[in-house]
């Protein structure tokens, strides 16, 4: 079975009583599915509607919330799931994690966005635009990080924005080589 059929089976038969073989064998193709496709169906809250990020975390929260204490919860996505229903309560609580890192008040940030939290038409935009940026140096500087955590910015402030700051970065990183070399030039002189 694959990961949708298992998902859709749960659904319809709750745990049917299987040999604990055939619940392995279930868990491991479940596991190997796509992350997050199909708990729609659980959740009951559909993916770009108004407020669904907010909605969608709550709804988990409760669902978890209602099985499971707090120790259990945190343990829970550390834990190879032995059950189908362990298995979709540890993508529930994954998913619920990846909606909060990657949105603010129910918004996606601009990484939200770049990973699939907006519309097909900005993470598109978004991921052309960082290709297009991977080949300028360093990929990691705080200023240009940092704008991928906000929620304030259009698409296209992002881009002149994170540019500017790649730009800033490229330089400055250029400077501290030059400077390098010129107190390495002086040392081996003297």
């Amino acid at each position: 079975m694959q990961y949708k059929e298992i998902l859709d089976d749960y659904i319809a038969h709750g745990n049917k009583n299987l040999s604990a073989e055939d619940e392995k064998a279930k868990v491991d193709a479940y596991m190997q599915g796509p992350f997050g496709v199909g708990l729609d169906k659980i959740i009951g809250i559909e993916e770009g509607t108004e407020d669904w990020i907010t909605k969608t975390i709550d709804k988990i929260d409760s669902m978890l919330s209602n099985k499971y204490t707090p120790e259990e919860r945190r343990a829970l996505y550390g834990k190879y799931p032995e059950t189908i229903e362990k298995a979709i309560d540890w993508e529930l609580q994954g998913y619920m994690d990846f909606l909060r890192d990657n949105s603010i008040d129910g918004k996606p940030t601009i990484e939200g966005k770049m990973i699939g939290l907006g519309t097909k038409e900005e993470e598109a935009d978004l991921r052309a635009f960082m290709d297009s940026m991977s080949s300028l140096y360093p990929n990691n500087n705080k200023e240009s990080l940092s704008l991928l955590s906000r929620t304030d910015l259009s698409i296209e402030e992002f881009k002149t924005l994170f540019a500017k700051a790649r730009e800033k970065a490229t330089k400055d990183v250029e400077e501290q080589r030059k400077q390098i070399i010129k107190e390495e030039q002086e040392y081996n002189a003297n």
